[in-house]
């Protein structure tokens, strides 16, 4: 008889949990097709949805527990009674649901406290060291893409020779070009800590360019500044390191003596001389032969103008080893003394690592 009794108590307690554990995971997958809604709805952290799952993941033996030991009856909540005792009668009493979805309630909302704080256990895996610097808009003559491309190319350069970031490709954010996705999103995709942003225009004998530097998970703003110079080359590079050392302390990432003496290098003084290797740089970039052919010309008249140049004979050097692979040059004379001059004018260099490897390849 007491056993009889005994078997009785644990299948109907256990018919009871199974009871909760259907209602829980039914209700808990309610959740999350509600948050995976309203999330995104919201401008909430993508990040949340992990939160929620964790947290729907870790209540459940909690609610299984709670479902063994205790019962909801129409007179409130009280212990697994004996045999005999008055149940309710129901197969799940209307508190079981309310109990089950405060509980996964309650886990969305702890899910949006956490996502919401400073980079949070909920919030994408994002590299802070790593920046992505998209296309630069034209303000003015549309005409003067090319020198945004070119100063945004430049930028890049400068952002990347600092040991300490990571710096997405040129290639990489070409697409974002006149995007209307958000920051956060392009940060996401991408995989990056911060995005910058930016403008330039120029003038006859003025340039003027405005950054600004953006968290990639608050979207907030970490730097900004407008610069308003006299348009000469020498601005130009100064205004990038500027740049760059901004960028740099807004990550709160300490410059070596190496990353100072680089960013204060000034490739070339002559203007015309920098126009022309930005040009040779978009057809070499586009791998059209026919525009890499003409690049070739384009950089041979650079270093003309700037014999000093070693960027542009690094490009050079490029373009020429380009047509010797391709079959379109046999002469390895021409591309060997750009790479030798490149090796002159700055040994140990990238530009003279960039040079050596085309030319050997």
């Amino acid at each position: 008889s007491l056993r009889l009794v005994g078997s009785e108590m644990c299948i109907r307690d256990s018919r009871k949990v199974a009871r909760v554990a259907v209602v829980y995971l039914a209700v808990a997958w309610a959740a999350a097709q509600v948050a995976d809604v309203f999330v995104p709805a919201l401008g909430l952290p993508e990040g949340i949805m992990s939160v929620v799952a964790i947290l729907a993941l870790v209540g459940f033996p909690v609610a299984l527990v709670l479902g063994w030991v205790f019962e909801i009856t129409p007179e409130g909540v009280r212990r697994t009674g004996k045999p005999g005792d008055r149940a309710s009668g129901r197969w799940v009493s209307p508190g079981t649901f309310v109990a089950v979805g405060a509980m996964v309630a309650i886990g969305f909302l702890a899910g949006s406290l956490f996502a919401g704080g400073d980079r949070g256990a909920g919030e994408p895996d994002l590299n802070s060291m790593a920046v992505a610097v998209l296309p630069f808009e034209v303000r003015g003559v549309e005409d003067e893409v090319g020198f945004a491309d070119g100063v945004h190319d430049d930028i890049l350069t400068q952002l990347a020779r600092i040991g300490a970031l990571r710096v997405t490709s040129r290639t990489s954010v070409e697409g974002y070009r006149n995007t209307t996705k958000n920051i956060r999103d392009i940060a996401a995709e991408l995989g990056v800590g911060s995005v910058l942003e930016g403008g330039v225009q120029r003038t006859s004998d003025r340039v003027r360019i405005n950054m600004q530097l953006i968290d990639g998970v608050t979207d907030e703003h970490l730097w900004a500044e407008t610069f308003d110079r006299e348009l000469t080359a020498e601005n130009l590079f100064a205004i990038q390191s500027e740049i760059a050392r901004a960028v740099a302390l807004a990550l709160e990432t300490a410059l070596t003596a190496e990353d100072e003496s680089t960013l204060a290098e000034v490739p070339t003084r002559n203007l015309d001389a920098l126009d022309l290797y930005h040009r040779a740089r978009r057809l070499m970039n586009d791998v059209n032969p026919e525009g890499r052919w003409q690049a070739i010309g384009i950089l041979e008249t650079a270093v003309e103008l700037d014999p000093g140049f070693a960027r542009a004979w690094a490009e050079l050097a490029f373009a020429r080893s380009w047509a010797i692979r391709m079959g379109v040059a046999g002469d390895t004379t021409p591309a060997r003394e750009a790479m030798e001059r490149v090796l002159d004018l700055a040994p140990g260099s990238v530009d003279a690592a960039l040079a050596s490897g085309h030319y050997l390849y």
